[in-house]
């Protein structure tokens, strides 16, 4: 379908909904779900009004794509093709970095009784259950820099204090990270390594 000028591969679908749902998947093509008896010439139109975002979607998934064909470890990116099991065992070998960073974000903020465990997980960075004292960072963390993972540290450390996401809680975030909003971004679109 060309759309300003550009062509694009969309795959339209029809179905029994009330609305059009727009999508671009992994192979770079969008994919349109509209309802069943909307004219061609509709769906076009709305393609057309939605078009900065298809390009940033677009966009997105180019980058993801170069970006997990590089893997990365300590936020550098390793040469060669690396299947997911020997990613995981080299993660497991350099857990001493995530401990060595949280060790040292502890120490300069002298603060004691916390007990850190390490896991893979799906969804999240890190977690904290601040009535035990406990938090859990994701060993993922270890493709990234320091600076990244210090940046998950001091958000799990501020819930040791304020246990919610409050004014509050950010205005003790931006003390010990003053530059947290960047780095969550750069986690964002990194979240590709969360398998």
């Amino acid at each position: 379908m060309i759309i300003n000028g550009i062509n694009y591969e969309v795959v339209i679908t029809k179905k029994k909904i009330k609305k059009i749902y727009v999508r671009v998947k992994s192979d770079l093509k969008i994919y349109v779900n509209a309802p069943t008896k909307m004219p061609l010439n509709q769906i076009e139109k709305f393609l057309i009004e939605c078009l900065p975002w298809l390009e940033k979607a677009i966009a997105k998934q180019k980058n993801n794509e170069i970006l997990k064909n590089k893997p990365m470890l300590m936020g550098k990116y390793l040469n060669g093709s690396y299947s997911d099991n020997e990613i995981k065992k080299l993660l497991d070998k350099n857990q001493k970095y995530l401990e060595d960073i949280i060790k040292d974000v502890l120490s300069k903020l002298n603060i004691n009784n916390v007990t850190v465990k390490y896991r893979y997980m799906k969804s999240r960075w890190g977690s904290c259950k601040y009535r035990e004292r406990v938090i859990t960072l994701n060993k993922y963390l270890i493709h990234f820099d320091e600076e990244i993972v210090k940046s998950v540290v001091c958000h799990e450390i501020c819930h040791l204090f304020v246990p919610n996401h409050s004014k509050e809680f950010y205005n003790l975030l931006v003390r010990l990270d003053p530059y947290y909003k960047s780095n969550r971004a750069y986690l964002k679109k990194h979240a590709y390594v969360l398998k």
